[in-house]
């Protein structure tokens, strides 16, 4: 099994280097370093890291971040992130499932703290979480039960060296703050307040873990074809409602959205009247309200059509679950030339298209033909060389007069249509 060891030069990834790596195969193991480029130590940190792997005999490897500097409003929060994006990205192009973190019992404390100051009630460190959406990479955190003082001991036992990072002196940063200043205070007016602080992450990290798997189970009986039946949905207790909205969100829209908005949608889910609701709106998609059902609509984005294999090969172009097709025919459909650019996209809110000596909503048109609401998201535009000419829907297809073939004109002429898999 191939892992990555994420190793700063510091005390705590250079200690899990030393009382991880027996746990591998020598030829399995990547150390990772990433420079951040934010100080002039910081190719003198990546070089050390490397020597050392070097005396080991473990593989080096070192990425650059980017956009990184010290002055920039909440630097540990984007350094954080950016350093996880580089995890990522390395893993997914090696084929890595597993990468370690040193993050160890003082940091746990010093997360909890951060976490009550932010509001959050996620109140630990996971021993391991996914990487990404994916969920074919694992972090995990060996180090969450080994405190600070045994690491540095057993470094100073082998005299193993490591590197002083002085930023992690600075007060300026909060964590660095409650560090170095509030929770010695605590520690001397409150007796094992860290043990304490430990098992509260510990058992709010079991109480998550089984709210997880509840959530995941009820999503699996309630969502079905992309539908759930509103009724069951609100029979839910207020935090699951809440997850299950969270969990569509992240599955189906690759976001998470905050807690204010789960509650706005849950307040929209529950009102009595009869009409279509849009409950959430996105680029990324939709959550509809209609006929006592919750609908979740992906949309496609805008893509070219390939003309010359579509109109010399009939091919077919796939959409997210549906499919358009062309079809070369003469004297009907949309005029279209081989020179022409021509594609199928979303309509923006507001759009409008040519209709008789004027313009029109391209939602009103789609009103006035009484296409339902959950069938409004799925139209599509018709843009010919940068204009509008034409809108196509499962129920309703129009293209402007100026626009469509003719028998006696010459040229190529497409009907797009629309057709389940």
């Amino acid at each position: 099994m191939k892992v990555v060891f994420t190793v700063s030069g510091g005390a705590d990834s250079i200690y899990l280097l030393h009382t991880q790596k027996d746990n591998y195969p020598l030829d399995q193991i990547t150390v990772l370093h990433i420079n951040h480029q934010t100080r002039p130590e910081c190719s003198e940190e990546a070089l050390f890291v490397e020597q050392h792997c070097i005396k080991l005999g473990v593989r080096f490897v070192v990425l650059k971040a980017r956009g990184l500097f010290l002055e920039m409003p909440n630097f540990e929060d984007e350094a954080r992130k950016e350093r996880y994006r580089l995890f990522a990205e390395y893993a997914v192009e090696n084929n890595i499932t597993t990468v370690l973190t040193a993050h160890h019992q003082d940091d746990l404390i010093e997360t909890v703290f951060l976490k009550l100051l932010r509001g959050s009630t996620n109140l630990f460190i996971p021993s391991q979480r996914y990487l990404n959406r994916d969920k074919k990479i694992i972090i995990q955190r060996p180090l969450l039960k080994i405190p600070k003082q045994e690491i540095l001991a057993y470094l100073e036992a082998y005299k193993t060296p490591y590197i002083n990072d002085c930023s992690n002196d600075d007060p300026k940063y909060l964590r660095n703050f409650l560090r170095l200043n509030i929770i010695p205070l605590l520690e001397q007016r409150i007796l094992n307040v860290s043990k304490k602080l430990r098992t509260v992450a510990e058992q709010r990290e079991k109480e998550e873990a089984f709210l997880k798997n509840y959530t995941t189970k009820k999503i699996t009986g309630l969502l079905k074809d992309k539908q759930i039946r509103i009724k069951d949905f609100l029979e839910e207790d207020i935090i699951i409602q809440e997850r299950i909205l969270q969990e569509i969100m992240i599955t189906c829209f690759k976001k998470s959205i905050s807690l204010k908005q789960l509650q706005e949608m849950i307040k929209k889910i529950k009102r009595k009247e009869q009409k279509s609701i849009i409950i959430f709106d996105s680029l990324e998609g939709t959550i509809l309200k209609e006929q006592g059902y919750l609908l979740i609509i992906n949309k496609n984005i805008e893509k070219s059509l390939e003309k010359n294999e579509l109109i010399i090969h009939n091919n077919e172009v796939y959409r997210d679950g549906f499919q358009w097709f062309v079809e070369e025919r003469q004297g009907e459909g949309l005029r279209y030339r081989l020179e022409d650019d021509i594609s199928l996209r979303a309509p923006k809110e507001g759009e409008r298209i040519p209709w008789n000596r004027g313009t029109k909503k391209i939602s009103s048109l789609l009103k006035d033909k009484k296409i339902p609401l959950s069938r409004r998201s799925e139209a599509r535009i018709i843009q010919k060389n940068g204009n509008i000419v034409g809108v196509l829907s499962e129920l309703y297809s129009y293209i402007i007069p100026q626009e469509r073939g003719n028998l006696e004109e010459k040229g190529l002429y497409i009907k797009w249509k629309k057709r389940y898999q």
